[in-house]
């Protein structure tokens, strides 16, 4: 389709850290078709850390009810908005937008938000769901890779952390992410404790288990029942988890934002899935090296050496 000139673009993108994170090659996809463009992005103000420093992005506003009032203190009009969480919103419309991405033709006063529709595929993974948005334009994906950039700050405060841990400065360490917001998609806490006794027999590696928000109790479980020493991190915010996670060589986690994160910051990552429709669609790194999931069908113990041997294969890659 002719797009015409485009200077200013809104990408609405409300959602979980994991909605967000994964919407970035939708971004890195919109910058490279309009380098010149000012792209602002609109998430939800909890989750809004993981897009600093995005280059990708010039301007984050917090997606919530005075989000309306700031994009229409915008002049002149964007000449392009995407909702990329695709429904009901009169935002794109009401900001003036030219050309309105969404999925659904809905109508607010005899006018619809979208003027442009996404074709999502029911069984697109996440990353592909984002990208429908901006092939709906036209426009040939950059990548599909996440991202999420770290400054030197940050990656400052994980060599401290590593060096007053009296972590190997040069040596592998491997992270644990036990706990989750919804207990149906997690791998139980005595699984991770075996499995990472298995990894460290086998490779002397020490063990960083790592905790969210009201997870201390699980993470403190996985602890106790290791045979070998573990490591417990303390709960941070965001960006200090994201650059812990980030100096492990190999990253295991349920189902849930944390997988995301390692995703995003480039570490060999091990995810652990309950359900086969969910690994379908939350696990967009299959066809990325270092990337694995495994799906939790098998019996307990043929599962565990399943895992074991995966988080092995991963550790020793070149």
């Amino acid at each position: 389709m002719k797009l015409g000139a485009v200077n200013r673009i809104l990408v609405i993108c409300p959602g979980s850290m994991g909605d967000v994170l994964v919407a970035t090659p939708a971004l890195r996809t919109l910058k490279a078709a309009f380098p010149r463009a000012h792209l602002t992005c609109a998430a939800q103000a909890p989750v809004q850390e993981v897009l600093f420093n995005n280059s990708d992005i010039d301007e984050l506003v917090s997606y919530d009810p005075n989000t309306l009032r700031q994009l229409l203190d915008h002049r002149p009009p964007y000449d392009l908005a995407l909702h990329l969480m695709g429904g009901f919103d009169a935002i794109p419309l009401l900001a003036g937008a030219r050309i309105r991405v969404g999925r659904y033709r809905l109508q607010v006063g005899g006018s619809s938000p979208y003027n442009v529709l996404a074709d999502v595929s029911p069984a697109a993974d996440v990353i592909e769901h984002f990208l429908a948005f901006t092939r709906a334009l036209g426009l040939p994906d950059a990548s599909r890779k996440t991202c999420l950039v770290l400054t030197p700050e940050e990656h400052d405060f994980a060599a401290s952390f590593w060096e007053d841990s009296g972590l190997p400065g040069a040596g592998p360490v491997v992270g644990l992410h036990p706990g989750g917001c919804d207990p149906k998609r997690l791998w139980a806490p005595e699984h991770y404790a075996r499995a990472a006794d298995g990894i460290t027999a086998r490779t002397g590696c020490p063990i960083l288990v790592f905790q969210g928000p009201g997870e201390r109790e699980t993470a403190e479980s996985v602890c106790r029942q290791m045979q070998s020493r573990a490591l417990l991190a303390p709960l941070l915010e965001v960006r200090k988890y994201a650059a812990l996670v980030g100096k492990c060589r190999l990253f295991l986690t349920s189902d849930g934002g944390p997988l995301h994160i390692a995703a995003a910051v480039g570490v060999r990552l091990l995810a652990i899935f309950r359900d086969e429709a969910g690994a379908d669609r939350w696990f967009p790194y299959g066809d990325q090296k270092g990337r694995l999931h495994l799906l939790a069908s098998a019996p307990a113990d043929i599962f565990l050496q399943e895992v074991v041997n995966a988080a092995l294969k991963l550790y020793n890659e070149p």
